[in-house]
């Protein structure tokens, strides 16, 4: 990423900024995608590991499924302000752009990471690019019961609970609720106006 992004703020928040992956990036969320406990909770489904070359040709490719140039909906890789460090991943999925309507995910990869704030500013990012460059009205995503932590993080931030898929997935020998959540245009401007942080 250029200076000159970082400067602008566009990807840049209080803790960290997003960047492109790059070859460099992959030892490191190699590691991550072979873990399972990580996976267990980006993935809803089966909790499965991911091969290197899956995750090479996903993170690297220049078209999407559809064709289209990556940079129009690409992953970025989370890195630290203080250190450059990679801390994470993020995108958006599931874009409906004749309805200004999108969700997202997110990933922080070092348990030793997580709870430090590199998520929920992630999350400010994404909002307020969703919102200001992307023109969603919308921006979802799923949680699941059993990760109650990112739940509340999602709701300080201004997601709403709007339903739950009830026993729907299955964990340790137990089922769990998967919460559907969302946030809309207007609620992230009555709360932030253009700036992310300026109700702290």
């Amino acid at each position: 990423m250029s200076d000159h992004h970082i400067r602008s703020g566009l990807l840049r928040g209080r803790h960290v900024y997003f960047s492109l992956p790059t070859e460099a990036d992959m030892s490191t969320m190699e590691a991550w995608y072979l873990d399972i406990e990580f996976m267990r909770y980006l993935q809803m489904g089966l909790p499965s590991l991911v091969s290197v070359r899956e995750l090479r040709e996903w993170m690297l490719k220049v078209e999407d499924s559809h064709g289209l140039p990556r940079y129009q909906n690409p992953p970025y890789t989370i890195r630290t302000l203080s250190d450059d460090r990679l801390v994470g991943v993020c995108a958006f999925k599931e874009m409906f752009w004749h309805m200004n309507a999108c969700k997202l995910w997110i990933g922080i990869g070092d348990p030793d990471d997580r709870g430090r704030g590199f998520g929920t500013d992630s999350l400010r990012l994404m909002l307020r690019y969703a919102f200001l460059e992307m023109n969603m009205n919308r921006v979802g995503l799923e949680v699941s019961g059993f990760n109650e932590r990112a739940r509340q993080s999602y709701e300080r931030i201004g997601f709403v609970h709007e339903g739950t898929l009830r026993e729907f997935m299955y964990r340790d020998g137990k089922r769990w609720d998967m919460h559907m959540m969302a946030i809309l245009r207007t609620e992230w401007e009555a709360r932030y106006g253009e700036d992310p942080y300026s109700n702290e």
